[in-house]
């Protein structure tokens, strides 16, 4: 990448975009990397995992579960899929309901804070 940022300079190589390619990849990546970590915390016997979640009602066992299978199916649109825009709008959503998430806890004023979920 350093290369082609070199030869073609850096708004060349923005304007073209190919800075989407790089950085669905890394996104892919990382969305892998925390969703495998939630799924396999949701495995774990932490009592925090049987508190139910303020804003869905759900188990944050289940919560967790279904999040981190939602960021590895977002990943593998992200890592292996060939439509990068498709990937940004997802990677995008994504990002945009965990927002809405924490503004859901904000409003509610939850101040129970879970720690992490790999302790007892």
């Amino acid at each position: 990448m350093a290369g082609v940022v070199a030869r073609a300079g850096l708004w060349e190589w923005l304007r073209r975009g190919e800075w989407v390619r790089w950085f669905v990849r890394s996104a892919g990546v990382v969305l892998l990397v925390t969703g495998l970590a939630k799924l396999w915390s949701a495995m774990g016997e932490a009592r925090a995992l049987g508190l139910r979640d303020p804003l869905f009602g759900l188990r944050f066992r289940q919560l967790m579960a279904g999040v981190g299978l939602l960021e590895v199916m977002v990943s593998g649109v992200c890592l292996v899929g060939r439509r990068e825009r498709f990937s940004l709008v997802l990677v995008g959503w994504l990002a945009g309901n965990f927002a809405l998430y924490r503004v859901g806890l904000w409003w509610l004023d939850w101040k129970r804070p879970v720690r992490v979920f790999g302790s007892r």
